[in-house]
């Protein structure tokens, strides 16, 4: 079952401003889904990305300092989720 929470709507108006969003906090409280329902609302418009940084493979690719490679593990998306 998926509710709609007040704090979608907030996170949503601060979208696309140059700003990076952190959402924190307690172990199975809705994050993760939260970040899924949004990323899904704009994946029509927008190129988006969720990454499992608990993949060894995403946790490697995210380890290096390297500009270059950080922006080819991107690839210009808008709108990006990490967990």
């Amino acid at each position: 079952m998926l509710f709609e929470r007040d704090l979608q709507d907030i996170i949503e108006k601060q979208l696309f401003k140059g700003k990076i969003i952190l959402i924190y906090g307690a172990r199975q409280v809705g994050k993760t889904t939260l970040c899924k329902q949004i990323l899904e609302k704009y994946s029509l418009t927008k190129k988006t990305a969720y990454f499992n940084c608990e993949s060894l493979e995403v946790k490697t690719a995210f380890e290096t300092t390297s500009e270059n490679s950080l922006r080819m593990a991107l690839d210009n998306k808008d709108l990006y989720s990490f967990r």
